[in-house]
């Protein structure tokens, strides 16, 4: 099953389930249900739901209508995700979400189908939320990905709220929180990362040092030679704002509050942090 508006590719499908009603008067199409199981019987994909009404306008045809997509794995999501539709979120969102499952996701949608001899679907309005669990996201390459993330998003056609509700990074336990995506809409993503942590000290400090992020220049702090664990929450504002910013409050024991700028285009905050059993081996 495939349609150039629709889906970028052929899809098997196991089975479908429809009834609705045509008006010709108003050249309108009331669906009332379709059900749609992807795969087939030895190897089942995601199940689709659809509700709405379709009517012909001129050289268009314009669905406003009522999504259900249950069972997706997300290393199938750009199978899935319509053709022109969202091209900068589809692009984001395939890259950086490679592993998971959406348990659920619910849509309201508008999509107007042009018709012409290479019709491209438009879409007009999109709102809906989803569940999802067991997922690799990545936020920031090279750093190593989130896994095992949990949790339910909502969505329009801006971008995602996401709350977390855990997942981890290496060994940092990732214990709740938000990531808002932003700008998808207009080409020009950018992302707010705030979550509580728990991870060694050593785990914490090595991302810090990491090239891409480059935050302990300054600070000349080894992270191989530390040890303690620290209970954190990491605030990570917008992509697009014009320097890094490392600010670490500590207690128990207390450390000299540090604070650095880069010429980066992202910010990290680590603040309410506890570290204990801070140690540091230096050469001497």
């Amino acid at each position: 099953m495939s349609h150039v508006a629709v889906l970028p590719q052929a899809l098997p499908v196991s089975t479908v389930t429809a009834q609705g009603r045509l008006d010709e008067t108003q050249a309108t199409f009331h669906l009332d249900a379709v059900t749609i199981a992807f795969g087939t019987a030895g190897a089942a994909g995601p199940r689709l739901g659809l509700s709405g009404i379709a009517q012909e306008l001129k050289n268009a045809v314009t669905i406003n209508g009522q999504v259900t997509l249950t069972g997706l794995r997300l290393e199938e999501l750009q199978d899935y995700w319509p053709a022109g539709v969202s091209a900068d979120a589809r692009a984001w969102l395939t890259e950086n979400l490679v592993a998971g499952t959406v348990e659920e996701a619910k849509a309201q949608v508008v999509v107007t189908l042009p018709s012409t001899t290479a019709p491209m679907a438009k879409l007009e309005r999109l709102q809906g939320s989803l569940r999802y669990q067991d997922c690799e996201v990545h936020y920031l390459r090279p750093l190593p990905p989130a896994t095992g993330v949990s949790g339910s998003a909502s969505f329009d056609q801006q971008g995602f709220r996401i709350q977390i509700n855990g997942g981890q990074i290496t060994d940092l336990q990732i214990t709740a929180g938000t990531v808002e995506i932003t700008g998808l809409d207009r080409g020009r993503d950018a992302i707010a990362i705030r979550v509580g942590m728990n991870a060694p000290l050593r785990t914490v400090l090595t991302l810090l040092k990491h090239p891409q992020l480059n935050l302990l220049t300054d600070l000349s702090i080894d992270p191989a030679t530390t040890d303690g664990q620290i209970t954190s929450q990491l605030a990570w504002p917008s992509r697009c704002v014009a320097r890094y910013c490392c600010t670490m409050s500590t207690s128990q024991p207390t450390v000299p509050s540090q604070r650095s700028q880069y010429r980066r285009p992202s910010s990290v905050t680590i603040s309410s942090t506890v570290i204990s059993r801070w140690t540091s081996t230096r050469p001497a």
